[in-house]
């Protein structure tokens, strides 16, 4: 080749490696928002019911066994709860997150990983895979 045709491969190997090197950073920043963090998203937080039965009845008069109080680092249920300690968040409507579980009484803390939340498009609905599969609605 002569010395122009090797000015032009070597322009092209340089662009060619600062287009990989600009993937590269995007790529990596894409990994770095979906960062794994202890906290669950805002949309996520509230209470849950077992079922659209209870939302149905007066607000003073309403008392679920199955609910659940989800909140920043901690998912409550009745008389156990689960102490969030990663949360790697899948898309707008979905985590996984990995926890500490605590039953009232003597038995030990139980360490759960890769439970997923769910919420419904709606905001309305939640499922959550763990051990079992759990379904959930927001009373409003």
């Amino acid at each position: 080749m002569n010395r122009k045709a090797d000015k032009e491969m070597q322009k092209l190997r340089v662009s060619g490696l600062t287009v990989a090197a600009i993937l590269i950073s995007i790529t990596i920043g894409r990994a770095a928002s979906a960062q794994e963090n202890d906290r669950i998203p805002a949309q996520f937080h509230g209470v849950w019911n077992s079922s659209a039965f209870v939302c149905e009845m007066p607000v003073n008069e309403r008392f679920d066994d199955g609910a659940i109080t989800i909140e920043a680092t901690a998912i409550q249920y009745v008389e156990s709860g689960e102490n969030v300690s990663a949360v790697r968040v899948l898309s707008d409507n979905k985590i996984e997150y990995d926890a500490t579980y605590e039953e009232a009484g003597d038995s030990p803390p139980e360490r759960r990983t890769g439970q997923t939340l769910t919420l419904s498009a709606s905001g309305r609905a939640l499922r959550l895979i763990g051990d079992y599969v759990n379904d959930y609605v927001r009373c409003e």
